[in-house]
């Protein structure tokens, strides 16, 4: 019997932001940021460029639903 070799499409970094984000319901209040923060800089060396993509496609959302329009300048990657 041949067994097929299954490979991880998402390192278990990106894993942990996605299920952050799908977790936690707007709108993003300064702990939700804090708590975003720490995931996302301890990932962002080893995620890929693609992961690196759509991580950003989070941070755009979380910009749009912040709880106050000044948070959205304390979210990691946000200059």
């Amino acid at each position: 019997m041949n067994t097929a070799k299954v490979s991880q499409l998402y390192s278990d970094e990106f894993h942990a932001i996605n299920t952050w984000f799908h977790d936690t319901r707007p709108p993003y209040c300064f702990n939700d940021i804090f708590v975003f923060n720490a995931l996302y800089r301890r990932a962002y060396p080893a995620l890929n460029r693609e992961e690196k993509r759509r991580v950003e496609e989070f941070v755009d959302i979380m910009i749009e639903q912040v709880e106050y329009p000044k948070l959205a300048t304390q979210i990691f990657g946000v200059v």
